[in-house]
């Protein structure tokens, strides 16, 4: 990253594009990043960079919470604002949809646009060549595309998509696809989600969606099948 940016650019391309990148990818704080803030401070865009820090350190181990405390810290004590706000989610426009439980959004601001591949956590749809694979995307296609959606990460999956809880138009999106059938509830990523686990069997009481077949093959059997 230049240090030479003037401020304008700086606030409106710079700034905004590390504070995603850092809630995005934890590890993308180094010192040279917080070197940047260091030289780069009193521009409009600290929140959003102070947020980042904040989840990094809630992420990583506790020697690295201890490190990045005192950086927030010392970022705080340098633009005079409070150490520890309360971070918020990003607000992303949702661009395409992928599948039933994946999709891209466009973060950011203009001039410093990011386009973010999101995986929605805890859940697993159906593959798009699956049987109702086709029917779970066009169901979140319904509540997500070319909306606002609220993104707050909680992890990277081996694709490098960003694991996050979603709401679109008020609604959860992991629970509004379990609950119509149109996704599984992941059961090794799903234990912080315990009211996915009841709609599931909701929706399989009721024979909603895939659950209106007598057998319906698991994605993560049918990807194991194709391999």
């Amino acid at each position: 990253m230049p240090l030479n940016t003037t401020e304008t650019a700086w606030e409106n391309r710079a700034l905004p594009r590390l504070g995603i990148q850092c809630a995005l990818a934890p590890r993308v704080c180094t010192q040279s990043l917080w070197a940047t803030l260091w030289i780069n401070p009193g521009t409009s865009c600290q929140n959003r960079a102070r947020i980042g820090l904040q989840r990094t350190a809630r992420k990583l181990g506790s020697r690295w919470q201890r490190a990045l405390a005192s950086i927030v810290t010392g970022f705080a004590v340098l633009t005079d604002t409070p150490a520890f706000m309360p971070a918020t989610a990003l607000l992303c426009l949702v661009i395409a949809i992928s599948d039933g439980d994946s999709f891209t959004a466009r973060c950011g601001s203009p001039g410093a646009y990011e386009k973010v591949r999101v995986r929605i956590a805890a859940i697993d749809a159906p593959e798009y060549s699956q049987a109702y694979g086709q029917r779970a995307r066009q169901q979140l296609a319904r509540l997500c595309w070319r909306q606002q959606a609220r993104i707050e990460p909680v992890d990277h999956d081996p694709y490098g998509r960003t694991v996050a809880q979603v709401q679109c138009q008020g609604q959860d999106a992991a629970s509004t696809q379990v609950r119509t059938g149109m996704a599984w509830v992941y059961t090794p990523r799903a234990q912080a989600y315990p009211h996915l686990d009841d709609l599931q069997r909701q929706a399989r009481a009721q024979h909603q969606g895939l659950w209106a077949d007598a057998q319906p093959v698991p994605p993560w059997q049918y990807r194991h099948r194709q391999r």
